[in-house]
C-alpha cells in the first residue's frame, strides 16, 4: 500500500513539475528564439514544398505580432497567446514571388493552428484539433 502511495504522489509531483515546465518555455522562450520549420503535415514531401529555405517564426511579445520567412516570401501576422492556446491572425506577405506550394501549405497551416507546446529537446510544437501541424527547430534570432 505504501508502494502504491509513493507512485502517485510522485506521479503528481511530476504532473505540477511538468505544467510548470511547459508554461515557463511558452511564456519565456517563445520569444527568446527564432524558430525554424523541420516538420509540416502536408501530402507533399517536406523536401519538395522547401528545397531551398524553411519557413521561420519570430515572435515579438510587445508587439502581439510575429514574422518571418514562409519559404521564399516574408510576412508578419498577429498571434494571441493564452496559456497554451495560440491562434494566428491571416498572414499578410511582403514579398510577392512565386517559389512553389510549400509557402501556401505554410500558410494554411498557420490559419488552423489552435495549440502549441514544447517537446522534451525544446521544439516549438504547433497543433490543430489535437494533431501536430508543424515543429519548429530554435534558431539565433
Amino acid at each position: 500500500m505504501k508502494h502504491v502511495l509513493l507512485t502517485a504522489i510522485t506521479a503528481i509531483i511530476m504532473a505540477i513539475t511538468g505544467c510548470s515546465t511547459a508554461r515557463n518555455l511558452t511564456q519565456d522562450s517563445l520569444y527568446a528564439n527564432g524558430w525554424e520549420l523541420e516538420y509540416l503535415n502536408a501530402e507533399l514531401p517536406f523536401g519538395e514544398l522547401f528545397p531551398e529555405r524553411k519557413p521561420t517564426l519570430f515572435f515579438e511579445k510587445k508587439t502581439g505580432t510575429v514574422q518571418g520567412q514562409n519559404s521564399c516570401n516574408g510576412y508578419s501576422s498577429s498571434f494571441r497567446l493564452r496559456g497554451d492556446r495560440i491562434s494566428f491572425s491571416e498572414p499578410g506577405p511582403t514579398t510577392l514571388m512565386y517559389c512553389g506550394e510549400g509557402e501556401n501549405y505554410f500558410l494554411r497551416s498557420m490559419a488552423v493552428v489552435d495549440q502549441l507546446s514544447f517537446d522534451p529537446d525544446g521544439k516549438l510544437v504547433l497543433w490543430s484539433e489535437g494533431k501536430t501541424i508543424m515543429r519548429f527547430k530554435p534558431i539565433s534570432g
